[in-house]
């Protein structure tokens, strides 16, 4: 293949709700390079589409944007012109869970897969979050002591 696709910076493990950096890098040669492709973005659970907030630099307008995954789980970035570059990509990931993302680079001449890649992250309570949930958890207990003894 004369095109590729992979994570950089992408971390194995992440607070929920906090936002992450990390890159998206697209490598190409001839005769590949400068191909209109597009980017097909699958989460492995399509019931995570909506706990996963995803947005891609644009250059242009020098802003984050979003991307949208649907009911399937599957997002679309592009097209755009294939050169080797990296693009800033900033997620948070709002629920507990492992979320396993595959990224398909697509030519959209012909829609031949071009590259493909697959990255996973398991999303963790942050120590603020397991404190309320202990706080949460013994209020319970002693609310159930307390009706028990009535």
């Amino acid at each position: 293949m004369s095109a590729g696709i992979f994570f950089n910076g992408l971390p194995s493990t992440v607070l929920i709700g906090e936002s992450q950096l990390f890159q998206v890098c697209h490598t190409a040669t001839e005769p590949d390079l400068g191909t209109e492709v597009e980017v097909i973005i699958t989460l492995s659970k399509p019931s995570q589409h909506n706990d996963l907030k995803v947005k891609v630099f644009n250059p242009l307008t020098q802003l984050f944007e979003p991307i949208t995954f649907n009911q399937n789980g599957v997002a679309f970035f592009g097209p755009f012109p294939l050169e080797n570059i990296c693009n800033q990509v900033q997620a948070i990931f709002e629920k507990l869970g492992t979320y396993t993302v595959t990224l398909q680079m697509i030519r959209v001449s012909d829609g031949m897969e071009l590259a493909r890649t697959m990255g996973t992250v398991n999303a963790v309570p942050s120590p603020k979050e397991i404190k309320n949930l202990e706080r949460r958890l013994r209020r319970c207990v002693k609310r159930r002591k307390k009706n028990q003894g009535n």
